[in-house]
């Protein structure tokens, strides 16, 4: 229910309000920004036993780490993980983690808070289960690879029922001496009567190779591994097939789109400086060369303020021109963190700026303004949603009258203010612009009303925001309404 403003006793009211809450000062907030979470991000992440070499490597989904360990693994109490990250540091429970050395129990999911260098964090949460033991009449090679003995670079085997095929690359010395990495879920695997070992037994594979597995219960299978070597490149080509660009001493790299002739790079928005990244490239040609200097393959900086020119040479001398453009990605308005109690993957939103100010991103929470100013709200950070426990509705002190949010002020002011500098407009729907303006981070918002924390009239009315236009109103606060919640840095 909307009140009209009639007579001389309502403006007398409102100005006492006025003067109760002008002086809070709203939530102007300080200078120092929030700094955006790209750079507090796990990249990769693998589990090992104590004392064992062997990792299992996880899979990082959004903020979610799963790693299943060996069937044979004696216990997931002490289990050493080896991860890259682009944040400042890592740590589990307060205890900061070092790649390869800290231990942790992992009999229940295990969080990780990745600080990046302005404060931000950034939460996984690991959860590791262990494989079934294999039945004892298990014999499959479920993974196969090839490598030249004393070389790093693994070509990966193509298991079809009991057939492998490994092509090599064409510059592949010889094939009489090839290491074969493989798994297994049989009890051994043997070569001519010889025992295999993963990583470490060379063969001569000339000719198809039978390998037998061994299940448990003494039952067998053969796999025939066949394996060709790629024919040399012609001496015409001259493509680069693979680009992209990183800061030199970080480990993040930024995929480049290859269209034609063209590269083009976005890089993240907080990239310090263009004038030396370093690109990480493939090319079927002889060598590569910026304005007369060979490019080595995650080496070679280069400036990329205007467009550069990548001349790639043939064997027989003939050439082919890239041009690589980079740009700087826009700034996000928002950052998240994840609410470990939802398993939503953006549960708050942390805004990049002055404000300070951090809003829970779920716009569907909703009941009267008592409740949320009363026991709802204590229960609701009771449960220290997204890792706090003091939300509260937002503040509008200043708005007296049926006017926009963007003029309301207050927090709900101020997320009025942002939302107009980046394309809404008032009259048009608010709760569309939050649940698009950065996907995957606002949701649940609805075109309906919206309690502010700021009541009138001794209480029984509060001022409420209209999404569906942006206005600011006010309902008795009796009634059920939706919430957005915030809260101070």
């Amino acid at each position: 229910m909307k009140l009209l403003y009639k007579n001389y006793v309502s403006w007398i009211l409102l100005c006492c309000i006025f003067l109760l809450f002008g002086c809070g000062g709203g939530s102007n907030g300080s200078n120092n920004r929030v700094k955006p979470l790209n750079f507090n991000a796990i990249t990769e992440y693998s589990l090992k036993v104590k004392g064992e070499s062997v990792e299992a490597k996880g899979v990082i989904r959004g903020q979610n780490i799963s790693v299943v360990m060996p069937f044979d693994t004696p216990a997931v109490t002490s289990l050493i993980a080896t991860f890259k990250t682009t944040g400042k540091s890592v740590t589990v429970a307060g205890n900061v983690q070092k790649s390869g050395e800290t231990a942790n129990d992992f009999t229940n999911p295990t969080s990780y808070v990745v600080m990046a260098d302005g404060g931000s964090i950034n939460t996984y949460t690991v959860k590791v289960t262990v494989a079934p033991k294999p039945s004892p009449a298990a014999k499959e090679i479920t993974e196969y690879s090839l490598k030249v003995k004393g070389e790093s670079v693994e070509a990966k085997g193509v298991i079809r029922g009991q057939s492998i095929s490994v092509v090599m690359p064409f510059d592949t010395p010889a094939v009489t001496s090839l290491i074969a990495i493989f798994k297994t879920t049989g009890k051994s695997v043997t070569v001519a009567g010889n025992v295999q070992k993963s990583g470490e037994t060379a063969n001569d594979f000339t000719n198809p190779i039978s390998y037998v597995v061994m299940a448990e219960d003494g039952s067998i299978n053969t796999y025939i591994v066949k394996v060709t070597v790629a024919p040399k490149p012609s001496p015409a080509e001259k493509e680069i097939t693979e680009y992209s660009l990183k800061v030199k001493g970080a480990p993040v790299e930024i995929k480049g789109d290859i269209k034609g002739q063209n590269i083009s790079v976005v890089m993240p928005f907080d990239t310090p400086s263009v004038t030396a990244l370093i690109a990480i490239f493939k090319t079927t040609g002889k060598s590569v060369i910026v304005a007369g200097n060979v490019q080595k393959s995650g080496e070679t900086a280069n400036d990329f303020t205007n467009p550069v020119s990548y001349v790639v040479m043939a064997e027989d001398g003939s050439i082919n021109t890239y041009a690589v453009k980079v740009t700087v990605a826009t700034k996000p308005l928002f950052s998240c963190i994840k609410d470990e109690i939802t398993g939503n993957s953006c549960g708050c939103l942390i805004e990049n700026d002055e404000s300070n100010l951090i809003w829970y991103a779920d716009g569907s929470q909703e009941g009267t303004w008592k409740d949320w100013t009363g026991d709802m709200l204590k229960d609701f950070n009771d449960k220290n949603h997204c890792g706090f426990n003091d939300w509260h509705l937002p503040s509008s002190p200043n708005a007296s009258y049926e006017g926009n949010v963007d003029q309301a002020g207050g927090e709900w002011g101020y997320l009025g203010k942002l939302a107009k500098n980046n394309g809404w407009e008032n009259g048009k729907s608010l709760s569309a612009w939050l649940n698009n303006v950065e996907p995957n981070h606002f949701s649940g918002i609805e075109e309906t009303d919206y309690w502010s924390f700021t009541s009138r009239f001794g209480g029984q009315i509060s001022w409420t925001v209209l999404m569906r236009n942006g206005s600011v109103g006010d309902d008795y606060n009796i009634l059920t309404n939706r919430v957005l919640l915030v809260r101070n840095k």
